[in-house]
């Protein structure tokens, strides 16, 4: 190899590097601003490909990304994927005062008691006026022995309904032979092909189930009224009629956005309500769900 050509490799492979790093601060730039208006799947992404993108000798830069992703994960929900980054963040001895914490809360989620008794236990040692974490860790003291107890009723999953997705927000209309049940759902069948920035999932549909002549339930279909054509995320609630409400955010380009909360109300006739199941959603800072968990909307 003559000298021209080892320089032309010395030039390329110093441009290479530079645009890989280019590259690993814009998308952190990106989930930066995605957290900012609360999309924490897109966040997490970008965070993602941040750390890909970071050279692994860098180990205090992989620690902090490798928080970040675990923090966007735990906030739309998603406790696996929050465990996994938080127990990298670790491996790269991440030292966010916080990392014990959380990493033992998605352990506690995710049933591992034990390591989550462990890290609990270590964290509330340096924090003890952290009475959101001293209570996870009794939590995790009492949860084996809660489950060895069992209860008094028996849960069977209901293979009609549930799906690998997100179920939320039943409304149960009318009882008897004519009883019907509304909910919200974000199942590869609901409309459209875009992913929400927020959940990484489908935007919210409502089904509906009867039941037949035999008063067993039927599977769940597509709700046919147009609550899709202006608002993409509808919530239904049980009244006089079905109401169906959408929030949608609107958001200013501006370094400091200014969120409108703007609520859309539609009326499908239904036949008078005997009884009304309230809508399984809390509202507050959100946290979302996979597959049983309920969805949490961001305010």
């Amino acid at each position: 190899m003559n000298v021209h050509s080892l320089t032309l490799l010395l030039l390329g492979s110093a441009l290479s590097l530079f645009l890989s790093c280019e590259t690993a601060e814009k998308s952190q730039r990106r989930a930066e601003q995605a957290l900012r208006i609360g999309e924490y799947a897109e966040a997490a992404d970008a965070y993602k490909t941040a750390y890909r993108l970071t050279p692994a000798t860098d180990k205090a830069a992989r620690g902090r990304l490798a928080f970040l992703m675990g923090e966007c994960y735990r906030r739309y929900g998603n406790s696996a994927r929050a465990l996994a980054a938080y127990r990298n963040a670790a491996r790269y001895k991440n030292t966010d005062s916080t990392l014990l914490r959380e990493e033992g809360a998605m352990m506690l989620l995710n049933g591992d008691y034990k390591n989550a008794l462990s890290a609990l236990k270590d964290y509330v040692a340096a924090h003890p006026e952290d009475f959101v974490a001293l209570r996870a860790y009794n939590g995790a003291q009492e949860a084996p022995t809660r489950r060895a107890k069992g209860s008094l009723y028996t849960v069977k999953p209901a293979a009609l309904f549930n799906n690998n997705r997100t179920d939320y927000a039943p409304s149960l209309l009318i009882e008897g032979k004519d009883r019907q049940l509304y909910f919200t759902t974000t199942r590869t069948a609901a409309l459209g092909n875009q992913l929400s920035g927020i959940t990484g999932l489908k935007n919210g549909d409502i089904y509906v189930a009867g039941v037949d002549e035999k008063g067993n339930w039927k599977r769940p279909e597509q709700n046919h009224v147009p609550h899709r054509l202006h608002h993409p995320s509808p919530i239904s609630a049980a009244g006089p009629h079905l109401h169906v409400h959408s929030r949608r955010c609107l958001v200013e380009q501006t370094p400091a956005p200014r969120v409108d909360l703007r609520h859309v109300v539609q009326h499908c006739p239904a036949r008078r309500l005997t009884r009304r199941s309230m809508a399984l959603f809390r509202f507050g800072h959100a946290r979302w769900g996979r597959g049983d968990r309920p969805l949490a909307c961001r305010t």
